[in-house]
């Protein structure tokens, strides 16, 4: 993969007809890109903590279609407002982030066809696009690369996390490539070998010397029996 590669898949991914799930990552890493990538998204989803940000920065940013998540992060006037405008689908799972419950939904929606917008909108959108997710608190960077391999077990389409310094996904062979963002003229592409590590961890666990992080990736701020 070359530059010109790099540079063709990027401007893809900014120009194409996107899915996008709108994270409550870090504000350094937002980029005023993300509002028109935000606003033009065939369908826009975000966790329950990220719709505190959107409905904070009305009317820059177009309300989100569905927000999902445990519902423990929204605030209630936001949540009041966002009833009439979408859908609120409260996922109490604390066994998975609110990242992975969004791209479960998202691959319901594209196996029902993915009637994005309004009745009438039968577009398919070609990808998923995370706006977010790999700045901040390292676990949480953690659990969102941990979901985009998660999510080429559960839908077709390829998913896409673009931060402030980054563009990441997980290619077929299971290769993650971090593509640089910053200097479009500039780029390069670093690859980190995902498979090998997980096959490593299950090799661990049938020897009951580790849980496999595929498994175990939490994003708890709580330490519970610590001593």
């Amino acid at each position: 993969m070359d530059n010109h590669d790099i540079k063709s898949i990027i401007v893809a991914i900014l120009t194409a007809n996107n899915v996008c799930i709108w994270l409550n990552g870090a504000v350094e890493a937002e980029r005023p890109s993300w509002t028109r990538i935000w606003n033009v998204a065939k369908k826009r989803y975000c966790t329950d903590g990220g719709a505190n940000r959107i409905v904070g920065r009305e009317p820059e940013l177009a309300p989100p279609d569905v927000v999902i998540g445990d519902m423990d992060s929204i605030l209630s006037v936001v949540a009041e407002g966002l009833k009439p405008r979408c859908l609120l689908v409260h996922a109490p799972d604390q066994d998975k982030t609110d990242l992975t419950k969004c791209l479960e939904y998202i691959a319901e929606d594209f196996k029902k066809g993915l009637q994005l917008g309004f009745s009438f909108h039968t577009s398919k959108a070609s990808r998923v696009l995370l706006l977010g997710g790999t700045s901040g608190r390292f676990d949480h960077s953690l659990a969102a690369i941990n979901s985009l391999y998660y999510s080429t077990k559960i839908m077709d389409k390829d998913v896409y996390c673009l931060d402030g310094e980054n563009l990441t996904c997980v290619l077929d062979e299971k290769i993650l490539p971090s593509l640089p963002v910053r200097d479009i003229d500039r780029l390069c592409c670093k690859k980190i070998s995902i498979a090998a590590f997980l096959r490593l961890v299950d090799e661990l666990r049938l020897r009951g010397r580790w849980q496999p992080i595929i498994e175990q990736l939490s994003t708890t701020s709580d330490l519970d029996g610590a001593d």
